[in-house]
């Protein structure tokens, strides 16, 4: 059983109000300071490659997830826990942490450097 319409998109509307934010906070509160033609490069840059990776990914991942959570879902670290509100923060939080530990490898291995790099490359 998945989350409500709903919730899902109040989910996703609030991701959107989070990244408008962390922009704000960006911008006025930058970790690393550019000069403009920089700063709208640099902008320009993740801001492409994030809305093409999430819409590639979105369009291979969607339907292999929805497999694997319907034939896998009575498995794992969560399987024990009701379908609701708490497996559904849970979840986040743990697939937050595992993107977390990609990003972070992904800055200590050479060899998922090289994929990596692409982020920093503005």
């Amino acid at each position: 059983m998945s989350a409500p319409p709903h919730l899902e998109n109040l989910l996703l509307i609030a991701a959107f109000c989070l990244f408008a934010v962390l922009l704000v906070v960006e911008k006025f509160r930058p970790y690393k300071k550019f000069a403009g033609a920089g700063l709208k490069a640099s902008f320009s840059t993740n801001t492409s490659a994030f809305l093409i990776n999430n819409v590639i990914m979105n369009v291979l991942s969607v339907s292999s997830l929805l497999v694997v959570a319907s034939n896998y879902s009575n498995y794992g670290l969560l399987s024990s826990l009701p379908d609701a509100p708490l497996k559904w923060i849970a979840s986040f939080v743990l697939f937050d942490l595992a993107v977390y530990a990609w990003h972070y490898l992904g800055h200590r291995s050479e060899a998922l450097w090289l994929f990596h790099k692409i982020h920093h490359s503005d």
